[in-house]
């Protein structure tokens, strides 16, 4: 029943409704962070979601990223094997390091820039940790990620925590205005 429960809320987040959570919509007019206006003046507007109680997925749990579009990702923690982020919507993908098997996914420090530059994969399945790949492990850090929102690249991030074969989100945010690059853990 715990998990029934825990994956209903994910989907709620998923689909765009706050469930436990605080979302705020930040405006910043002196945000010169502008792919198309280097240098200009422009506002910034950031959807920051902070999860009242982070979601957290380990042994063979699946379910969508909270706070990203329905459908655009989905976390898979295969017991003993690896947790994956797989993407499946068209436009939509996470910042990673080009690997044989599997992309990794990058481990981000806070104020990295995620934008057009970045190196996103958008193909089926992106490893998040493995026997393998070990960055995340024991550490907190971010998550890029690019997703089409209103038919739109919006770029954005999910802070995150890795411990074994444990997943935790603890909030995420993206960029309200389309194609405009987000510094990790930026929420105004």
């Amino acid at each position: 029943m715990k998990k029934a429960i825990k994956m209903l809320a994910v989907a709620f987040v998923a689909m765009g409704m706050t469930f436990a959570s605080c979302t705020k919509e930040t405006t910043n007019p002196d945000n010169n962070n502008d792919n198309n206006n280097p240098g200009g003046s422009t506002s910034s507007t950031i959807v920051y979601t902070n999860l009242a109680t982070p979601a957290t997925y380990s042994n063979g749990e699946h379910g969508f990223i909270p706070g990203t579009s329905a459908g655009d990702f989905n976390i898979s923690v295969e017991s003993d094997y690896a947790i994956l982020i797989s993407v499946y919507e068209q436009g939509a993908g996470v910042v990673t390091t080009p690997a044989t098997d599997y992309d990794q996914v990058t481990l981000l420090q806070e104020n990295a820039e995620i934008g057009a530059s970045s190196h996103f994969t958008s193909d089926y399945s992106c490893e998040l940790y493995s026997d393998a790949y070990t960055a995340w492990n024991g550490k907190t850090g971010y998550i890029g990620f690019k997703m089409k929102k209103d038919g739109a690249i919006h770029y954005g991030w999910m802070k995150a925590k890795v411990q074994g074969y444990t997943l935790t989100i603890y909030g995420y945010a993206y960029e309200g205005t389309a194609n405009k690059s987000i510094k990790a853990g930026a929420t105004k």
